[in-house]
């Protein structure tokens, strides 16, 4: 049996929401600590942190499992994070030039490495896709709709008038709202 999307729609999927928002949350929160935690000399609790964060990615996962956040429509998704993943890693390596020419330099080379990492992922979802994607899913996303929005945070690209979405859409990638992103 699968839990895909059991409590959309039910008395349980707001709970569910905020059960998957907390601990998005608390992973940035306890990956922080981390971070915070290794500087000031604390190793043992920065790999704690880092545990507890995994585990809340964890969870957040499986509660946006039950409530269907994601399309099931399982290869577009990868196709989209493929595509997140080269487009967020160009945006980080921007972002860490500027912060580099800023004299911020620690937090410049940590980014250059979050860059690499992510067209690494890029790099691994390309081999999914070449390897185990099947033929009759050969028509991508991109030629569903002449109507394309991206997500400015992620690169999620969005096919349609997002416009009929309701108020509260995010970016299933980010959570980046609606009124953010822009024409492509």
């Amino acid at each position: 049996m699968s839990l895909y999307g059991v409590t959309k729609n039910s008395k349980f999927a707001n709970k569910i929401k905020n059960l998957a928002n907390s601990e998005a949350n608390a992973v940035m929160m306890y990956n922080s600590l981390a971070q915070i935690s290794k500087e000031q000399g604390y190793s043992e609790l920065s790999d704690e942190f880092r545990k507890m964060a995994n585990q809340g990615a964890v969870r957040a996962g499986f509660y946006a499992t039950l409530n269907g956040n994601y399309s099931k429509n399982f290869w577009e998704l990868i196709i989209q994070l493929q595509e997140g993943e080269e487009y967020g890693a160009k945006l980080i390596e921007k972002i860490s030039e500027g912060l580099r020419e800023d004299g911020i330099t620690d937090a410049a080379d940590i980014m250059k490495f979050f860059a690499k990492q992510g067209r690494n992922n890029s790099n691994i979802l390309k081999k999914f896709i070449e390897k185990y994607k099947p033929a009759e899913n050969k028509v991508t996303i991109t030629q569903k709709s002449n109507i394309v929005y991206r997500c400015p945070a992620c690169g999620y690209k969005y096919f349609g008038d997002i416009n009929f979405e309701y108020d509260d859409y995010v970016c299933p990638i980010c959570g980046q709202q609606k009124n953010m992103f822009e024409s492509v």
